[in-house]
This record gives C-alpha cells, structure tokens and sequence, in this order.
C-alpha cells in the first residue's frame, strides 16, 4: 500500500468477532494510510481525506473572523456578509445583493402581476415568500428575536455584519 492508500475490508458477521480477522487487518494497514470508519461519496472523499493528515489542507481563510474553505468561492461570498459588499444589482429598481441567486430571486417579484400566495391573518397584507411574512408578522407582535453580540440591541431583522 502507498502514501494515501484507502483500506476497504468487509467483514461478514461471522467473522465480525474473530480477534484473528481483526489481528489481520491491523497488521495489513500502513501508517500512512488513510483510515476511516465513515463511507463518502467520491464528491467529498478528498475533503474528508485531509482530516486525516497531519497538516490539514485548508487553502482560503476569512481575514475577518478566521473561518476557513475549501473553495475560494465560498470564501468571497462569505466575506461580503463582513464586507456589505453587494455586486449584484437587480435591473428593475437598482437594488443590491451580496449573491446572484437573491438577485434573480427579486427580479420575480417585479414581474406584472407576480402571485403572492403567503397573506397576513391580522391585516390581510400579501407576500411573494413566506420569510417576508414572518418577519412582516414581528411588526405585530413586537418579537424580536435577533441580538447584536456586539450591544446586546435586539432586533426583529438578522443583521449578521461584523464590524472592526
């Protein structure tokens, strides 16, 4: 076996609790080897591969709040949650958004007559999605569910900025 060798040993119930089997097949493996009792798809096996390294490969970090990814990506749509930056622009009304999909998402809500299927029992009021209800239901109930960590302030909006 090499340098990141998976071993894959199937065990039949019979020879589960054979202490022989299991001798066996600690003696074949190298320390070297990547060992897992888990199963992963082939999509994810490489990641779950550098849990078991010694030097776990993590290439992006967040300078912000020092979360890592894998993908360079996630890392630059993670980081405008710090930022506020929003680059996607809705070609309506000039609205910005932090990611593409928000964006096409509200462009919907500009069409003629787009249905709003998701109305409010106390005033009748009408929503595209079902979380502008909710939150639009806070204004009758004065809930306040989100809390700066920052001051303490509660809010009835999640506003997850970081500020340094």
């Amino acid at each position: 076996l090499g340098p990141g060798a998976i071993v894959v040993k199937i065990v039949s119930e019979s020879d589960s609790n054979d202490a022989s089997t299991a001798a066996e097949f600690e003696n074949s493996i190298q320390p070297e080897s990547n060992i897992s009792d888990k199963c992963y798809p082939p999509s994810k096996l490489e990641r779950h591969r550098r849990t078991h390294s010694k030097t776990p490969k993590v290439p992006h970090q967040c300078s912000y709040c020092m979360k890592t990814f894998s993908k360079l990506n996630k890392l630059v749509r993670h980081k405008r949650m710090h930022t506020g930056e929003k680059p996607f622009t809705c070609s309506v009304c000039g609205k910005g958004f932090s990611e593409s999909g928000h964006c096409k998402a509200h462009e919907k809500t500009h069409e003629e007559q787009p249905e709003k299927p998701h109305c409010c029992a106390d005033c009748g009021m009408c929503f595209f999605k079902a979380s502008e209800l909710r939150r639009h239901f806070r204004s009758h109930t004065g809930e306040k569910p989100f809390r700066c960590t920052l001051c303490e302030k509660s809010t009835s909006k999640n506003c997850q900025k970081t500020f340094f």
